[in-house]
Formats: structure tokens, C-alpha cells, sequence
């Protein structure tokens, strides 16, 4: 997601950026295409996706059995449901 590295500096112009974007997938969805990273049906461990949680999208990793994500107080991990999980997306590295 090289185009919007360093694009913000607060949280104020994070949610603006992921607002013009239409949305956290949204955002998410540009940037993994652009990058070549491919869509996954059934996620696998170390798969990256964005979730929905209690109407919110949040980023998130797979840990293989829950959900990993940024809370406000902390990392968190959740089981989801499938309908929970809008994208994931197979991140590879080497």
C-alpha cells in the first residue's frame, strides 16, 4: 500500500484517507490489487483481511484460529463468523 504510506499523521487524517477511499475495504481492496497481492476464499494462517466488528471494519491477520486486530486498548483476537470476514487476501512473503 506504497501510495498512501506517510499520507497521514494523525488519526483524524487516517479516517479522512480511508474515508475518500469509500471505506476500509475499499482501501484495502486498491491496495493489495495494486500490489499483486491475490484474493483468498478460505483464509489461511498469516492471511491479512479486513473484518467486520460490531458495524466497524477493522484490518486484520489470520492467526490460523482467530482473527488478530488493532483495539483501542491493545491487540485483540476474535473467532468470526465467515460473514464477518469481508476480504482476505493470501500474503506470501519470499
Amino acid at each position: 500500500m506504497a501510495d498512501w504510506r506517510g499520507a497521514y499523521a494523525s488519526e483524524a487524517e487516517a479516517e479522512a484517507l480511508i474515508s475518500d477511499a469509500g471505506g476500509l475495504l475499499a482501501l484495502f481492496s486498491a491496495g493489495m490489487a495494486s500490489a499483486g497481492i491475490p484474493e483468498a476464499d478460505d483464509p489461511l494462517e498469516g492471511d491479512v483481511g479486513v473484518v467486520s466488528l460490531m458495524g466497524e471494519e477493522a484490518g486484520a491477520i489470520f492467526t490460523g484460529k482467530r482473527w488478530a486486530f488493532a483495539a483501542e486498548k491493545g491487540i485483540a483476537a476474535s473467532s468470526l463468523e465467515r460473514a464477518a470476514v469481508l476480504k482476505c487476501w493470501r500474503v506470501r512473503l519470499g
